[in-house]
Parts: structure tokens; sequence; C-alpha cells
């Protein structure tokens, strides 16, 4: 993507002003500073050093492969998910631009690629090395999901995936999705009515979709539709019926619309 589309999109996220490029770094015209290398604009404000070293080992564990039965397994649920995004989702929103916020390892970005719908593609996440050890040829950007450094409707489609039900409050989260966002808010996220209650984990928040439907008509955005998935393959259930396989199985996808 060439310079000067990145540079329209992104803000400083201190101030939200303008940035500029200059011997490998970002800078606004209150002299707020941020990294750009291997053309991943670095736009978190770093006042806790030690959370980010802890989240910057957390994505090299993660960036690991996983044992050869997990790798099977979980590859099996997120292949599904892709095709239902790709089959089902997409095919009810219109646009030019996506972003995906919590993009990890960009599994959904390297599908949103191949099937060539979008002229603009970004992916953002919080670690950097994450970003780095991704192979998607989009743009990648490092912010923090509470504070998107992007300017104001940057993007016709937001797509954010398991991130929501990893945060404790979600209000800012859904206040910056639906700032930057022009036409259409996709997420997966954990369903109450599809997980019994002895699944859920102290880190993992699972809420309703009335909950989701609550926040986002705060800023005039609406559900338009929801899809949950019907069953999964019975073998597949009863051998790898665990707390967190149960969890990524009963995800549901909603898709929100900007009010008109």
């Amino acid at each position: 993507m060439k310079s000067k589309t990145i540079f329209k999109k992104i803000r400083c996220p201190c101030c939200f002003n303008r940035l500029r490029f200059k011997s490998n770094q970002l800078f606004c015209k209150n002299n707020h500073k941020f990294s750009f290398k291997n053309n991943i604009p670095s736009l978190i404000a770093e006042n806790d050093v030690e959370f980010l070293n802890i989240w910057e080992e957390r994505a090299k564990v993660n960036s690991v492969s996983v044992a050869p039965v997990e790798s099977k397994k979980y590859n099996l649920l997120g292949s599904l998910a892709r095709r239902e995004l790709i089959k089902i989702i997409l095919p009810r929103t219109s646009g030019n631009s996506i972003v995906e916020v919590g993009c990890g390892k960009g599994q959904f970005l390297q599908v949103l690629e191949k099937i060539n719908r979008y002229d603009e593609i970004w992916g953002v996440d919080y670690s950097y090395q994450m970003l780095l050890n991704n192979t998607f040829k989009s743009q990648k950007a490092r912010m923090d999901a509470h504070n998107l450094a992007f300017a104001d409707k940057s993007f016709d489609i937001s797509l954010m995936i398991t991130v929501l039900m990893h945060n404790r409050s979600i209000s800012n989260i859904v206040k910056e999705l639906t700032r930057i966002s022009k036409k259409y808010i996709i997420l997966q996220e954990g369903d109450s009515t599809l997980i019994p209650r002895y699944f859920h984990k102290k880190h993992i928040f699972i809420r309703d979709i009335k909950y989701y439907e609550k926040e986002f008509s705060k800023y005039g955005w609406s559900l338009i539709y929801n899809y949950k998935r019907r069953a999964l393959p019975l073998n597949f259930v009863v051998k790898n019926l665990t707390g967190l396989t149960f969890l990524i199985s009963s995800l549901s996808w909603m898709v929100f619309k900007k009010n008109e």
C-alpha cells in the first residue's frame, strides 16, 4: 500500500493529529513519536512498559506451532469459521475497504486477500511481534482496540473476531469500532445462550446477543443479521469436547449496519 494512503488513514493516538514520517519514525505537531519499522506503524502510547513486554511474550508463544493434534482440531474449526465468513456473512455487506481489529496470526486476512473483493485491507493487532510474524500482504498496524489511531469513518467494513470476549469492559472498543466504520461491523463472539455456564472461564466474558445490540445502538448501529452455527460433526464433538473447544464451536456471527 502506498505511503500516502497510510498517512491519510492514521492519526496520533495521543492527540489525534495527523502524522508525518522522518527517519523511521512517525511524529505529530505535538512531537509525539512512534516507530515505523518493516512498514508497520506502531501507534500505541507505551505508558505501561511491563504490560507491553508481557503481551509480546504471549505473542511469541502463540506464534509457535501447536502440537499436531491441537493443530488439526483448531484448524478444522478455523476453516469452518473462515468459510462461514466468506459464504454467509460478507455477502450481506458491501464496500471496498475492510479492517480486522485483533487480527492475530492473520488467517482471516489471508482469505480476504484471496477472494479479491476489496481494494484496501488492513490488519490491526496490539502485538508487534504477532504482526511481524504474519505472512499476509495487507497493510499492518500496531494499535490498541480501546484507542484506534484511525481517522473517523476510515473503512466501509470493520471485522473483529473473538476479541470482545477477552475484555471485561467493551464500551471503549465498541465506541472506537463505530467511529472508524462507515457501513458495517462484523463480530464473531461467544453467545451465552449457546454455552453452558460451566464452560465459562475467568478470563473469558460471555455475553448474549441483546447485550451487543444495546451497546452498538448507543452509537446509531443496528443488528441486521445473526448467524448461529447449527451443529458440528458429531464425531468431532465427542472426541474433542473440552471447555475451550466447546466455546470455539459455539461462536455466533453478528452483522451491524449504520443507521441512515
